[in-house]
């Protein structure tokens, strides 16, 4: 509104020779006075539309760095990260958590499926490439749990799940998929396993019989002396209610 007054004023001065009886001013002057008020009038609110149009697209830039970052914080939190495979073009993208589960630098990384291969251990190599052909040929959910290896020699188990989109012609466009480390967990199911074994050796070892049920009563273990005692084959207890005994 200032600017459109200021303008109108100033056109009236500079450019309107100066009349101090308005009442003799010729209309003419009036009328290109109306005029540049509605061009500067005209010229606000085109003005005042185009500040609200780069605000609105600031938030939008505003908003969608912030559910970038979220998404990549959520990533990291959780040990999972995102990629992207053009399969047409060969070209991989993969979220900021997924580089960093797979031990490698962006800017250092060349964006194949190749690239990646080399990534996955060799001794599972072979594995991944059938899988992978598989869920490209026959357009179905992708799902593997395999090794990586890292620059440092260090290696990691990772768990990818993928789809496959089918373009117009028939034919695999994209696999878009996660990946997550689950060394961690593998590691603690291999120290629940081992002590597990080593508890089994206890009780098979054991002078007396023992026989382990659920708590719906259902016998899920018995070692040898219940053969020896009780006169039972392992098999003809095993899954059975405890019941049988009495």
């Amino acid at each position: 509104l200032y600017s459109t007054i200021l303008s109108t004023v100033f056109c009236w001065y500079y450019f309107i020779p100066p009349e101090r009886d308005f009442a003799k001013a010729d209309p003419k002057y009036f009328i290109i006075t109306v005029f540049f008020f509605l061009m500067g009038l005209l010229v606000s609110i085109l003005n005042g539309r185009h500040r609200k149009v780069i605000k609105m697209q600031q938030q939008q830039q505003i908003e969608a760095s912030r559910k970038e970052t979220q998404q990549h914080e959520a990533q990291r939190i959780g040990g999972f990260g995102s990629w992207v495979w053009d399969v047409k073009n060969n070209h991989l993208e993969w979220s900021e958590e997924t580089y960093r589960i797979f031990g490698q630098q962006e800017h250092q990384f060349p964006a194949t499926f190749e690239s990646f291969l080399n990534c996955v251990h060799p001794q599972d190599r072979e594995m991944v490439k059938k899988c992978v052909n598989d869920a490209l040929s026959k357009a179905r959910p992708y799902s593997i749990e395999h090794r990586i290896v890292h620059s440092d020699g260090s290696e990691r188990i990772v768990h990818e799940v993928a789809d496959v989109y089918i373009g117009d012609k028939g034919k695999p466009t994209e696999m878009i998929g996660t990946v997550h480390d689950i060394t961690q967990r593998k590691k603690a199911e291999e120290v629940y396993k081992e002590s597990e074994r080593k508890f089994r050796g206890l009780l098979e070892t054991a002078f007396d019989p023992i026989i382990i049920v659920n708590t719906e009563g259902i016998i899920e273990f018995v070692n040898q002396q219940t053969k020896i005692i009780l006169g039972y084959e392992p098999d003809e207890l095993l899954g059975k209610p405890v019941e049988i005994l009495i």
